[in-house]
């Protein structure tokens, strides 16, 4: 919770009051409090995760930046499978923006394009591991 607050602030300033209740419209069948709350907290935080982990990769691709894109894009799939087609998509329209807002010559969009290619190469082959560990150790 802390994390989620503190990425708040960084992002988007001063947190306001917001619904006293977290919950989500239906429990998950079958599953007791403590499932539900990992399901819940899971389900919920992991593709954020993965969303901020990409503003701050394209802010500064570093090494370490690329392998926290891709270890949390990884969580974020292994969490809610969906997550694969929402963060590519949110990714898109974050681009899509950046190009509608800055409009920046071709050579410096090719520039960037190279300056990011081995780190996000880097966060593919992560997630990729990730998940690939995450399903063989849990068989």
């Amino acid at each position: 919770m802390l994390r989620g607050l503190l990425w708040t602030v960084r992002f988007f300033g001063k947190p306001v009051r917001g619904p006293r209740d977290g919950r989500l419209h239906a429990a998950t069948p079958g599953a007791g409090p403590r499932q539900y709350r990992l399901y819940r907290y899971g389900a919920g935080g992991l593709p954020g995760s993965g969303i901020l982990s990409l503003i701050l990769w394209a802010e500064q691709p570093t090494l370490q930046r690329g392998l926290l894109l891709g270890v949390t894009t990884a969580l974020a799939c292994l969490s809610k499978f969906t997550a694969l087609g929402f963060l590519p998509t949110a990714g898109l329209l974050a681009l899509l923006s950046y190009l509608a807002v800055a409009r920046p010559p071709m050579e410096r969009l090719i520039g960037m394009a190279r300056e990011r290619a081995a780190t996000f190469g880097l966060a593919i082959v992560t997630g990729a591991v990730v998940i690939w560990a995450a399903i063989v150790l849990l068989r």
